[in-house]
């Protein structure tokens, strides 16, 4: 199947370096043959007569991508598209325990099979996903088999689909996501009935069953330094120095454009993380790649722009470091997707056209140097110690920092009064309809038992509105959280995000100038606790409040976020938002 993949940058980068301008650009000689006699002249025309897994090479062998079986088979869209441009293929749900093992004695191969099968005929390796993982698992497998129970049926499991597969599934994903974000062992029926042991006795078991396949601890967030990885490291280097056959790491990256903007990640640290678990003799892959675009701002052509840099940046780090042998996509078109729709998270789209992103994972795949993915802050807190995230809110547009929701207000770049550098955010909002509001917002991760978040405010002195301007709350009913705002007098007021209630503080919300405002906020069903700081002094304390994040993460918005009926017309602007595990403070 021809697809054209659009490379302007590619152009742009070969031109650079046959003109002698400019950074050199090294290519492996695997893909030397990519950029033949001619290649000045028609660059586009080549890159679009070819195929994403002929940018494989010694230096990135696997070109992957994850595989469901229903369209795979019946969609010669799909299947053409897939044979034409990959060389390995993952099945994203047909070697999970529900769908493989719906009962202790009955096991259905069919569609496990069939995608094997197919892989085969268009000379594709398997990566099989996944042996041991506590989701996806059948009702019967649960605690009340009894310790040795769950222990048989797990190495039962191993022991009959690797066999049965032995010599035709090169690697194995043989335990998946065994580490919380806090680097302790998640609590799942394998844990509960066998200890950390049952991570040591799967790969032994998958080892036995197949002695010539290649075995990976697979994980999310492994890519961030912080607990997380360093349990990651550690268990894998202890697993090996016991003589346990750990032959791979795997780093998903579902990755978020919003963070390479941000700098919450960077193709140094993607790097410097292969590097760290390649020190181990193991061999890395990134093996459920995608990126999201529906938490991203902005016009199409500088979302898929962003995309198209993120993929980039994500290949090259792999080329760029030898313990890296693989870049998997978690699917590879639109169409079938494992996120919610808008997401568009990958680099084909739903009519299996190359997006943007195609091209920039095989300008990664061949070798060229990495663009830094485009920034929009004027500004710069990256750097501040243990952020979750931080964003300065100065793009002209409001590219980058997240959603931008408008319901009768409005929302817009301030060229001017921002607390620090060049701009800020200006929400308004007008006398009607009766609920108004306008703010930008950032998803977070609400696990943790207690998250700070800070925002720079300004209020203009003629504002006189009951309103809420800032808040760290559950994006989805029943809008749990507590939220930051200033009553019809201008005293300082918490209010219970969701409810009617507020607690009045006493003091007057500083107006006409930017205040620092922090909220603190301990997660509980029950018993949460909410204090509120500006400008360094704490000025009140919520307590006993549900502020539990019942979907497991919260939402920061920033500008007016409620205001009543009866208001005036209203306006805050914001800066420099943060949100930490710890005080970010006021720095």
């Amino acid at each position: 199947m021809g697809v054209v993949m659009r490379s302007w940058s590619l152009l742009v980068c070969v031109l650079v370096v046959l003109s002698g301008c400019g950074s050199e650009v090294e290519v492996s000689e695997d893909n030397e043959a990519l950029l033949g006699e001619g290649l000045d002249s028609d660059v586009e025309t080549l890159l679009g007569s070819s195929r994403l897994r002929d940018f494989a090479s010694s230096n990135v062998p696997v070109v992957g991508a994850a595989v469901i079986v229903a369209p795979a088979t019946s969609n010669p869209q799909y299947a053409a598209a897939l044979a034409t441009h990959y060389n390995e293929v993952s099945p994203e749900v047909a070697l999970k325990w529900e769908v493989l093992r719906p009962s202790p004695v009955e096991y259905r191969f069919g569609d496990a099979d069939a995608l094997v099968s197919l892989a085969e005929a268009s000379g594709q390796s398997v990566r099989g996903h996944t042996l041991v993982w506590e989701v996806n698992l059948p009702a019967w497998l649960n605690d009340t088999l009894g310790p040795t129970g769950v222990r048989d049926a797990m190495l039962t499991h191993i022991d009959t689909v690797v066999r049965r597969y032995s010599g035709r599934i090169a690697h194995w994903d043989v335990v998946n996501e065994a580490l919380t974000s806090g680097g302790t062992y998640r609590n799942n029926v394998f844990l509960r009935a066998m200890g950390p042991s049952y991570i040591s006795q799967a790969f032994v078991a998958a080892h036995a069953a197949d002695p010539t396949a290649k075995l990976a601890y697979n994980d999310f967030a492994i890519e961030f330094p912080g607990a997380k990885q360093d349990a990651a490291f550690a268990m894998v280097r202890d697993l090996r120095a016991a003589g346990v056959p750990v032959h791979e790491v795997g780093i998903q990256l579902h990755t978020r454009p919003t963070d390479w903007v941000n700098g919450v990640i960077t193709t140094q640290m993607l790097r410097d993380t292969i590097r760290r678990f390649g020190s181990l003799g193991v061999e890395v892959y990134i093996t459920e790649l995608d990126a999201r675009l529906d938490q991203l701002s902005g016009p199409d052509n500088f979302r898929l722009e962003v995309q198209r840099q993120v993929y980039w940046n994500v290949a090259a780090a792999c080329y760029a470091e030898p313990a890296c042998n693989g870049v998997t996509t978690w699917g590879f078109t639109d169409l079938h997707t494992w996120l919610p729709a808008g997401s568009k998270p990958l680099p084909f789209d739903s009519s299996f056209v190359a997006k943007p992103a195609a091209d920039g994972l095989a300008s990664g795949l061949l070798g060229l140097a990495a663009q830094p993915v485009t920034r929009t802050s004027d500004t710069s807190c990256f750097g501040l110690s243990g952020a979750l995230f931080c964003d300065a809110l100065e793009s002209d547009s409001l590219y980058g920092w997240g959603q931008v929701r408008q319901a009768g207000g409005q929302v817009a770049s301030l060229a001017t009064g921002a607390y620090r550098g060049l701009r800020a955010v200006r929400a308004t909002t007008p006398t009607a309809p009766a609920t108004r509001r306008g703010y930008v917002e950032k998803r977070v991760n609400g696990t943790g038992t207690t998250i700070w978040s800070r925002a720079r405010l300004f209020v203009p002195s003629t504002s006189a509105n009951d309103l809420t301007m800032f808040t760290m709350d559950e994006p989805l009913a029943p809008y749990f959280g507590v939220g930051v705002g200033m009553d019809a007098t201008g005293r300082v007021i918490l209010r219970v995000a969701g409810t009617p209630a507020t607690r009045v503080l006493g003091p007057t919300f500083p107006r006409g100038r930017w205040v620092c405002a922090e909220l603190r906020i301990q997660v509980a069903d029950v018993g949460g606790q909410a204090e509120l700081f500006l400008d360094g002094s704490r000025v009140g304390l919520l307590q006993n409040v549900d502020t539990l994040f019942a979907s497991g993460y919260g939402t920061v918005k920033a500008g007016i976020i409620y205001a009543p009926p009866a208001g005036t017309p209203a306006e805050v602007r914001a800066d420099e938002i943060v949100v930490s595990a710890t005080r970010p403070g006021c720095q």
